[in-house]
């Protein structure tokens, strides 16, 4: 083998030495690495840039074309394949490499796209070899052709420890010959490493160039100018370098000729001069004028007539050439015409990462120029004028002018939107026949090769989904037990690709059980992830994807964001759709439909309504299922409701209703329902009525939430609360785990809130109350929001002498959640209950939960009064007399008045009376309904006391001033019989004293709402 290597590296040497200045002496170099694994070679072209290109294998001849100029640099560890030798490198009379090599007549070639690098997989039996000991044939030289440039040339192959060859002036062609590789220094290693490419080579070593011969002359142009020229007739047909840019990074540039003048404008602002930039390059030919530009750098330079501008770009340097020869540079990108897009016509110049454009005004002819740069053989160079708008001719980039004020070019996700206010003025595509393309097809060349592969994993062209789905399920039971899992992980990849995610996930499971190891494999978290996510199961699939093993992976990301998006974190998953979307582009069905509708729902919600008809349009123009036909025509109904065309959007859900698409009928119904709400065609009620009829036509998964959680909003939106709570708990009862649980929770606890605290509950009866507060108890919030609540049921518990409930309530309150003053203020009211339901025992120990000497003096007095009338109503008057002693406030006075009337103190009980109503009236002065109830009480006092001076006394002080009141023929009876013609019946009178409670009236203020009962707490009162 060493001989071989030898004689290659000789071959290499000669290939060299024949080498002049051309295509391959000025074409970027091209790293080429290698790869050995168990079941295939590889061999990968690391482009700096997308290439087109094209495959050919005849026999055990392979061929690879590509559509740029490259000197191709191939690893040392070529010589480890086996699938492949006899590489060799030609460049065509344009300068694009072509690499031919020899393969196994048997041999599979597989080709796909990774990011920049091409890929071939060579898969089948080794190459034929030829003989070590058989001299290779030198090739002799052609005789170079009359063309300034041959038809065909080697190029230059440069391995990296090669020593710089000397530079040639004869030019020669020579056609294909063998690729040159230094010696190997190890032994080819017994088992390569699997996955595993060779490292790359250095490709920073300079390549020499060999001198241009008679160089032309610098003329000096005007003074004022600064600017240098060429002498027109020093430019031949042959491209002639006059500059080269360095901004040592990669940069876009628009470069063009226009009124005498050559342009390269860059996509960026650049601190270097043009001698930095030409620094280390070839000396400038011409001389460079810098443009004034505000976001951008750019330069200008004089161009003799009848001559023609190219451009290229070498790495990171701009190349520059003058010629006579009309360029040839071909339309590598174009304009997408979307006439219908939702937001107006536009066309689109799709690009993964667009560059903003540059606005410049012709230093000469004075018009206003919109300039796109792109990279290298982006070009539009051939002129076209449309309504709004003029494509003039450049050697790179794209260059606009405006026909219309109105024009707008921009950047937007998805490359560079050229558009107008109320859309470009453009043909509709029914009018022209034509059909529209979209961005995506462009964005999937680019997008790179998926982890997941999905045409491989599909099965057999030829084969049906059971056809193959049997044949794997048989190779299960027929392969030996040691290759069942083997099998078992190709079923899941099959269900995989075609969309069974429950399928594949429950393969998948059992395969991590059987081969735990398995969940150390990148490859294997990916496709498990994302068969749960698949499968609806997002929480799953997203630990599996979170893992070092795969950050930065932007498939991963395009997974994350579907799993997102199934939670409803719709701001999550429109931002990773938005950066994910050329991968998404390059997916196949039934992937792609389904995750784009996602990613509209997303940017819809995440309030992104421009990104979502732009992804709308990318979908409904461009190939997708039928089935998202459906999908497709509700999202513009959202649309239009969004931008308040209520009637197109009821337009849009009618006819999705009329589809045979179960859910997009539910969704629109749903839509429908929602929108009659808020024109005001329907009422919150219809609203509920409709929605009960839909409420079973769709279970089981978040489109039930959505139902179940409309329904409880309208019923309470009609005020129908309980209706409307059921509704919402059912919900959560239901689904539990679902992402809208603890939305619909805290909307719960929102209504339950405004029941007891707000306006909702004022028309809802304190039955229906208490039924809420007892259902939905674990709705009560905490701190002081939860005792208002206790509190406010309470008090409509009391309104309904619903006292023991009500009662319950404030001692759960006293006792663990109050403290201090309040807890004291809350333990009074509990006891004036407790004494309204007449329980005095239970109101001393109510009292008795808090006491202390700092209380307000109100308070105090308060709770002295109903400490006193507990005691007496069991019967502990002299306590409760004794409390009362030295309380003067007016309420005290009655409760003595009360306490000594149940006593039989019945003078006690007279004075104490006669203190309330006071002196006697003067003549024409009326008593007021509490003083006649209190003169009344003290007549029936006096006559049970045998006092007859003191009801004399009382006839003549206060008989005038009871005359015409309610209560003066009792009044009369007891204080002065022999005027009635009636006797005084003692008997009846200390009847009438059971009857009495002279206190009741002050505990009766209990029965308000507790602010008034503090209000009135001191006020007098008797009871009839």
């Amino acid at each position: 083998m060493r001989i071989r290597y030898l004689l290659f590296a000789g071959i290499f040497i000669l290939l060299l030495s024949g080498t002049s200045l051309s295509w391959a002496d000025t074409a970027p170099v091209l790293t080429v690495r290698t790869g050995v694994h168990p079941d295939f070679d590889r061999i990968v072209f690391d482009w700096p840039r997308k290439v087109a290109y094209s495959l050919h294998h005849d026999g055990d001849h392979a061929t690879i074309q590509f559509s740029a100029p490259a000197q191709a640099r191939f690893g040392s560890d070529i010589v480890h394949l086996t699938r492949a030798h006899d590489f060799s490198s030609t460049l065509d009379q344009n300068g694009n490499l072509t690499v031919s090599f020899i393969v196994g007549p048997k041999s599979t070639l597989k080709d796909f796209v990774s990011d920049k690098s091409v890929v071939i997989d060579i898969q089948g039996e080794a190459a034929p070899t030829q003989n070590a000991n058989t001299a290779v044939p030198a090739t002799p030289p052609t005789p170079a052709p009359p063309a300034p440039v041959p038809e065909a040339k080697t190029a230059a192959i440069i391995p990296p420890s090669a020593p710089t060859p000397a530079p040639v002036t004869a030019p020669t062609a020579t056609t294909s010959a063998p690729l040159a590789v230094p010696v190997p220094t190890t032994e080819k290693p017994s088992t390569p490493a699997l996955n595993t490419l060779a490292p790359e080579l250095d490709a920073t070593k300079p390549i020499a160039q060999a001198p241009i011969a008679a160089p032309t002359p610098v003329i000096t142009a005007t003074a004022q100018s600064k600017l240098l020229t060429v002498s027109p007739i020093d430019i031949s047909d042959t491209p002639l370098l006059v500059a080269s840019l360095d901004p040592h990074t990669a940069t876009r540039a628009t470069i063009y000729q226009r009124a005498g003048y050559g342009y390269i404008i860059f996509d960026r602002k650049l601190t270097l001069t043009a001698d930095a930039l030409a620094a280390g390059q070839q000396a400038l030919r011409v001389g460079l004028e810098a443009l004034d530009l505000p976001k951008a750098s750019g330069f200008r330079f004089l161009v003799p007539a009848d001559v023609e501008i190219r451009a290229t770009r070498n790495g990171t340097v701009w190349q520059i050439f003058l010629s006579k020869q009309e360029p040839d540079v071909p339309v590598s990108t174009s304009l997408v015409a979307q006439p219908d897009f939702a937001l107006g016509s536009r066309f689109l110049l799709p690009l993964p990462d667009a560059p903003e454009p540059v606005r410049l005004t012709d230093p000469v002819v004075g018009d206003d120029l919109i300039l796109v740069p792109l990279a290298q053989t982006e070009a539009f160079s051939v002129g076209r004028k449309l309504a709004d708008f003029q494509i003039l001719p450049a050697a790179q980039g794209l260059i606009i002018k405006p026909l219309t004020d109105k024009l707008i070019v921009r950047a937007v996700t998805d490359g560079i939107e050229i558009t107008a206010e109320g859309g470009l003025h453009l043909s509709g595509s029914n009018d022209t026949g034509a059909v529209q393309q979209s961005s995506q097809k462009a964005k999937a060349a680019a997008s790179g090769k998926s982890m997941f592969d999905f045409a491989a994993w599909r099965g057999k062209p030829d084969e049906t989904f059971t056809l193959t789905r049997q044949r794997l399920q048989q190779t299960i039971v027929d392969v030996p037990e040691a290759e069942r899992n083997r099998a078992r992980l190709e079923l899941a990849r099959f269900y995989f690709a075609h969309g069974y995610g429950e399928e594949a996930a429950a393969l998948l499971a059992y395969l991590s059980k059987q081969v735990p190891d398995l969940m150390a494999h990148a490859d294997f978290l990916a496709i498990s992830g994302a068969s749960k996510i698949l499968a609806y199961r997002p929480e799953e699939g997203l630990k599996n994807l979170d893992t070092p093993l795969l950050a930065n992976q932007p498939e991963i990301e395009l997974w994350q964001a579907v799993a997102q998006a199934e939670l409803r974190n719709w701001n999550d998953a429109e931002e990773k759709f938005s950066i994910t979307e050329t991968m998404l582009s390059g997916y196949p069905e039934p992937f792609y439909s389904r995750f784009s509708v996602l990613a509209i729902e997303a940017a819809l919600a995440a309030g992104k309504d421009r990104e979502a008809a732009d992804w709308l349009d990318r979908l409904e123009t461009g190939p997708h299922r039928e089935e998202a036909d459906p999908a497709i025509e509700y999202l513009h109904g959202v649309l239009h409701a969004k931008a308040g065309r209520a009637a197109a959007a009821e337009q849009a859900w009618k006819d999705v209703e009329a589809s045979n698409d179960r859910l997009y009928k539910i969704r629109a119904e749903l839509a429908l329902i929602d929108l009659g709400v808020s024109t005001g065609s329907l009422t919150p009620a219809q609203a509920a009525d409709r929605l009960e009829a839909l409420r079973f036509g769709w279970r089981g998964d978040d489109l039930e939430v959505d139902i179940l959680h409309r329904l409880g909003h309208f019923y309470i939106e009609a005020k129908n609360v309980k209706a409307g709570l059921n509704a919402l708990s059912k919900t959560v009862q239901l689904y539990p785990n679902s992402p809208m649980a603890p939305l619909i929770q805290e909307e719960m606890s929102s209504v339950f809130r405004d029941v007891f605290l707000g306006e909702l509950g004022k028309n809802l009866s304190p039955l229906d109350s208490l039924t809420l507060y007892q259902q939905y108890h674990n709705l009560m919030p905490t701190g002081t929001e939860g005792i208002a609540v206790t509190r406010n049921l309470a008090e409509r518990l009391v309104a309904i002498d619903l006292l023991d409930q009500a009662a319950d309530l404030l001692e759960d309150l006293v006792k663990n959640k109050l403290q201090g003053e309040e807890k004291a203020h809350t333990s009074s009211r509990l006891a004036a209950i407790r004494l309204l339901d007449h329980k005095p025992d239970a109101a001393l120990t109510a009292l008795d939960y808090s006491n202390g000497d700092t209380l307000p003096a109100d308070l105090q007095n308060e709770r002295q009064l109903l400490r006193a009338k507990a005691l007496s109503d069991l019967h502990r008057d002299d306590e409760a007399l004794t409390l009362l002693r030295d309380n003067n406030h007016d309420a005290a006075k009655i409760l003595r008045a009360d306490i000594n009337m149940h006593a039989q103190h019945w003078s006690e009980a007279a004075k104490a009376l006669l203190e309330l109503v006071g002196a006697p009236p003067k003549a024409g002065e009326a008593l007021n309904h509490d003083q006649t109830e209190w003169l009344v009480n003290c007549a029936i006092a006096l006559s049970l006391a045998g006092d007859q001076t003191g009801i004399d006394k009382l006839a003549i002080d206060y008989g005038a001033a009871m005359a015409g009141t309610p209560e003066n023929d009792t009044f009369r009876i007891l204080t002065q019989p022999e005027k009635t013609a009636q006797l005084r019946d003692i008997a009846a009178a200390q009847s009438k004293i059971s009857d009495v409670d002279m206190f009741q009236g002050f505990l009766n203020n209990y029965r308000k709402t507790e602010n008034a009962a503090d209000k009135s707490a001191n006020k007098p009162a008797a009871s009839p």
